[in-house]
């Protein structure tokens, strides 16, 4: 398995303005528990199983930019 990154986008995520966090790993667990806590404690979000749904499809491969 590669390094995987995600990015928090206002227009991915609505609730996330002005937000440039992004999260890197080597797993999809930890990169999936990375980025639904910080939508859960930054933006309100629950944790749902669409949210994380929604948050993996988003998912790059490789590095963060």
């Amino acid at each position: 398995m590669g390094r995987k990154y995600v990015e928090c986008h206002e227009q991915d995520f609505p609730g996330a303005p002005k937000c440039t966090a992004r999260f890197s790993s080597d797993s999809d667990d930890e990169l999936l528990e990375m980025a639904v806590r910080h939508g859960m404690n930054i933006h309100g979000h629950a944790n749902t199983e669409s949210y994380r749904e929604k948050v993996r499809g988003e998912f790059r491969n490789g590095s963060t930019p």
